[in-house]
């Protein structure tokens, strides 16, 4: 008897299982790729906010080069007599063809700095160093994440 009561269940529980299955499926499926969404834009964020700090790494370490040239021609016994002359001496000093280049870690991370030019202008008595920063999180450099920057001197020192 009871064998016939179970036996005549007409499928229900079948039917009910394959109901909450199609119910599952349908409010994950979108779960799911709000997640997956979420996980690429983090890592997309991530990414840029270590090109900005790569790309402010390198102004700053242009900056203690452009120091660096600044204190060896300060302390030179000959100083420079006039603005051309230090133009002359910090173009030796830092050396514009070669672009230096710092690697952090074994990650990839790095930036490039190239130095475009050392320009003088008169009328304004400064010196204005033209150079670009390049951050890199592969081992390659992209130029489309070329940053271009200036640094002016004027006699007192860098503005």
């Amino acid at each position: 008897m009871i064998n016939s009561v179970l036996k005549k269940q007409g499928g229900y529980a079948l039917i009910l299982v394959l109901l909450i299955i199609t119910i599952l499926a349908v409010i994950a499926t979108p779960i799911i790729s709000n997640i997956l969404n979420s996980s690429l834009q983090y890592k997309k964020a991530e990414q840029n906010i270590q090109i900005e700090n790569l790309r402010e790494m390198g102004i700053t370490y242009m900056e203690s080069v452009v120091n660096q040239a600044i204190n060896k021609i300060e302390t030179d016994q000959v100083k420079p007599v006039n603005l051309e002359e230090y133009k002359e001496r910090l173009t030796s000093y830092i050396n514009p063809d070669n672009p230096i280049t710092k690697k952090f870690k074994e990650n990839g991370y790095q930036f490039r700095l190239r130095v475009d030019s050392i320009n003088k202008d008169d009328a304004k008595n400064e010196i204005i160093i033209h150079y670009q920063v390049t951050p890199s999180l592969k081992n390659t450099f992209d130029d489309a994440n070329s940053y271009d920057e200036e640094i002016h001197l004027t006699k007192e020192g860098e503005k």
